[in-house]
């Protein structure tokens, strides 16, 4: 059956319309574009959705990649894009400045924002795909920002470079991976009106985000509970979450075909993340599948990669780190870090992050590389490792 599905960038989307969409990444090859929508051709025609590929999962074993795409209606998305523009008061007169990508959520979600509110966007970055503080401060400045999103690699460059941040800017979203202690002070210090996120592809976007009006310098990793989502802790501790911005289901390959695995309305969506919900605020602790046992002892990978973070930038040096747990006859499992720090500096910092956890929580070995594979949103690809 052939598919009324359509590729169109974000700009294009008509939000009230019945038709569905897909965004892909430009850069992906061509051979793997072909395949992916060859099988979206294969769905079951679905109104007014919106398809993302989410960035794939590696096999270990095999080395392939599963294709999979999350289906948003486009309600799903209006009905988070309302709850934050709610939560940040946004209406016409803001102006977005979008260095994100279109085709993940966090880019894509500005554009229904701006639908809804009647903000303008400016996308000349995102657009390029070249990301840099030489062009994004001038941007802000001469198009008058007033909110924009940010991932932490792109705030650490900003607060890296002393750049302060333009006096238009209400509110800068950052998110799509763990925003470190050290990171987020200094930014404060440059007077970045700084909100962290918790969100997703599922929930189209932020399900928990801090309050626009806190003013105590001092970091408060609690986030307020968005309007549109009811949040639950399951009894091992992971984020369990339910409203109308939930996902319709995945589209993906199982045996070689393609095949839609339907949410149903209502139901509760295992967020894979631990936290804890004190009245309307969220605390998250970090991925449930982080959590590996050494010697017997619960350790959280997530938690020991953002203590690295906070002692690379401590100690100014430059690169990117991560942690992976590899299998140990003895122990169960042991950490290793690999990372981009020159290797002189490296034994340094796995000396700071020693002095500073428990035992059975010391990096037993660490790996000098040339590169750490991410995804388009920076975050660390363990499995490649």
């Amino acid at each position: 059956m052939t598919s009324n599905i359509m590729e169109r960038p974000a700009r294009e989307i008509d939000w009230v319309s019945s038709s569905s969409e897909f965004l892909l990444n430009p850069r992906t090859p061509p051979s793997e574009r072909g395949q992916m929508i060859a099988l979206l051709e294969q769905a079951t025609p679905m109104l007014g959705h919106v398809f993302l590929c989410t960035s794939g999962t590696t096999k270990a074993a095999s080395k392939t990649r599963q294709l999979r795409w999350v289906a948003l209606s486009k309600g799903a998305i209006l009905a988070s894009a309302k709850a934050v523009n709610d939560h940040i008061q946004s209406d016409h007169r803001d102006c977005w400045i979008n260095v994100l990508p279109d085709f993940h959520i966090g880019g894509l979600s500005i554009w229904a924002r701006a639908f809804l509110s009647g903000a303008s966007v400016i996308e000349e970055m995102a657009a390029l795909g070249a990301w840099s503080v030489d062009g994004f401060i001038p941007l802000v400045e001469n198009q008058g920002g007033t909110l924009t999103s940010l991932v932490p690699t792109q705030l650490y460059d900003l607060v890296r470079a002393r750049s302060r941040a333009p006096k238009s800017l209400r509110a800068v979203f950052v998110g799509g991976s763990a925003l470190s202690e050290e990171l987020y002070l200094k930014a404060r210090e440059l007077d970045w009106p700084i909100l962290p996120t918790y969100g997703m592809s599922e929930l189209a976007s932020q399900v928990a985000t801090s309050l626009l009006t806190q003013e105590d310098p001092r970091r408060d990793s609690s986030m307020k509970v968005l309007s549109h989502v009811e949040i639950r802790i399951e009894s091992d501790g992971e984020i369990a979450l339910r409203g109308p911005s939930l996902f319709s289901g995945y589209f993906q390959v199982e045996n070689e075909k393609a095949c839609f695995n339907p949410t149903k309305r209502g139901e509760w969506f295992l967020t894979g993340d631990l936290g804890e919900l004190k009245g309307e605020t969220l605390t998250v602790f970090g991925r449930k599948d982080d959590i590996v046992k050494i010697s017997g002892e619960k350790v959280n990978l997530g938690r020991i990669e953002r203590f690295f973070i906070e002692e690379k930038e401590r100690l100014g040096l430059d690169g990117d780190v991560a942690v992976v747990p590899v299998g140990h006859d003895r122990l169960g499992t042991e950490i290793h870090l690999y990372s981009t720090v020159s290797l002189g500096a490296l034994g340094r910092l796995v000396g700071a992050l020693n002095d500073r956890v428990m035992p059975f929580e010391r990096v037993a070995k660490y790996h000098h590389v040339n590169h750490i594979p991410k995804s388009a949103l920076n975050k660390v690809q363990r499995g490649e490792l």
